[in-house]
């Protein structure tokens, strides 16, 4: 699935991906695949992901998160 990077709180290591879904994506700094570093990341940046049912009953959760 793609999406766009939604938000990224500062100083945290989390953000939400909107998906072209229009669902909101959680996804921490782990979830991040290949080249793509978090640090690198910016509030628009189109990525790619897999999109996957959250932990403990949590919201959606983006998983293999990379820029397209």
């Amino acid at each position: 699935m793609t999406g766009t990077i939604k938000t990224l709180p500062p100083g945290k290591a989390f953000g939400f991906i909107l998906g072209t879904d229009g669902v909101d994506y959680f996804f921490h700094a782990s979830d991040l695949n290949g080249d793509t570093r978090f640090t690198d990341l910016a509030i628009g940046d189109q990525v790619d992901f897999e999109a996957m049912d959250g932990k403990q009953g949590k919201g959606p959760r983006a998983a293999q998160v990379r820029t397209s």
